[in-house]
């Protein structure tokens, strides 16, 4: 008879590079019934047979890729136990986990220390955008800000740099934006803009003087 395994659930993870599933909860069979009563495929174990749950449970999804809701393939699980051999396993159906972007990080960017008032926030960026670095597919770990190896990943557009007030007295720091990721696997990672560079200030525009004459005078020392 195949008994019926409940009890996986699917805690959802951040995109790792793999098809492995993080799987919780703890796998068991359904309660048991009375020999005679329900039916035989009903996934159910008969009361006075011994027999327990056994393996370790493993999660596979299609493909390793970012997505909601994903079909989970759950392998592992067995039957152990005196009466055992009368049972088979049917592994856990209908199982689904989301798979979310891993966010990287970058560097590279930079603005001077001050610009003169010019009545916006434009700040002038220089530097060029960079990735922090890769890791091989099962190392380091989901926030560490890497990407893996293997995938193509790379920053794209243009760099901006926003002052948080365009007055002198109240800017302070500038914010970076502008850029995105690009690449076949770009879908799988979320772009972490480089931390707002704070101690940015915006100095006074000196403003010119005219329309003063000077018609002449007698002298008077």
């Amino acid at each position: 008879k195949a008994l019926t395994v409940t009890g996986i659930t699917a805690p959802g993870q951040i995109y790792n590079a793999t098809t492995t599933a993080v799987l919780g909860g703890t796998a068991a069979f359904l309660s048991a019934e009375a020999p005679g009563a329900g039916t035989t495929s009903d996934g159910k174990p008969y009361t006075g047979d011994t027999i327990s749950i056994g393996g370790t449970a493993a999660g596979t999804f299609a493909t390793k890729d970012v997505n909601p809701s994903k079909a989970i393939t759950i392998t592992g699980n067995t039957v152990t136990g005196v009466d055992s051999g009368n049972y088979t396993v049917t592994q856990q159906q209908g199982l689904t986990g989301a798979v979310t972007a891993k966010a990287l990080t970058m560097s590279g960017l930079s603005v001077p220390a001050s610009k003169i008032y010019d009545a916006t926030t434009t700040a002038v960026v220089s530097g060029t955008p960079a990735l922090t670095g890769s890791e091989a597919v099962g190392a380091g770990n989901t926030s560490d800000g890497l990407w893996y190896t293997g995938d193509t990943v790379s920053i794209t557009g243009t760099a901006t740099g926003t002052y948080n007030d365009k007055d002198v007295a109240d800017a302070t720091t500038v914010t970076y934006g502008g850029l995105s990721l690009t690449g076949a696997e770009a879908g799988n990672y979320s772009l972490t803009i480089q931390s707002p560079d704070a101690g940015k200030t915006i100095t006074k525009k000196a403003l010119t003087v005219t329309g003063i004459t000077a018609p002449g005078q007698i002298y008077n020392a």
